[in-house]
């Protein structure tokens, strides 16, 4: 799905979590500042077109929405045409019980649980 792009601090962080060399108090504060795209669903209305998150069934986990996010708006470009971009501690606060990220890297994907989702929501506090 994604493109050769530069490596941001938080793809950096999200390697080094996966390689052991990051730890997650490091890479939560980033995620709550960092600027990520989303995918809309276009809805129409009696006053117009609205725009809602378009998420879709978790591919692994019953019962569970995801939604795909990524700091490069090509990469939700192709899952819709319209696309938002929203601030990761903010979308945290709006997104529904039971719903997990899905993010875009390289050839793969990092998952946030609906677990960690909640939690986030919670706990973490912007650097």
């Amino acid at each position: 799905m994604m493109t050769t792009r530069e490596k941001t601090e938080f793809v950096k962080l999200i390697e080094g979590l996966e390689q052991g060399s990051t730890d997650q108090n490091t890479l939560w504060p980033v995620f709550l500042n960092t600027v990520f795209y989303i995918p809309l669903n276009a809805i129409k209305t009696a006053q117009g077109e609205s725009h809602t998150p378009a998420y879709a069934p978790s591919q692994v986990n019953e019962g569970i929405k995801s939604l795909v996010i990524s700091q490069f708006a090509a990469d939700v470009a192709e899952l819709s045409q319209h696309i938002s971009k929203v601030q990761g501690g903010d979308l945290l606060q709006t997104l529904p019980p039971k719903t997990e990220l899905v993010i875009p890297i390289g050839d793969n994907a990092f998952n946030i649980s609906a677990e960690t989702v909640s939690w986030l929501r919670a706990n973490a506090r912007p650097a």
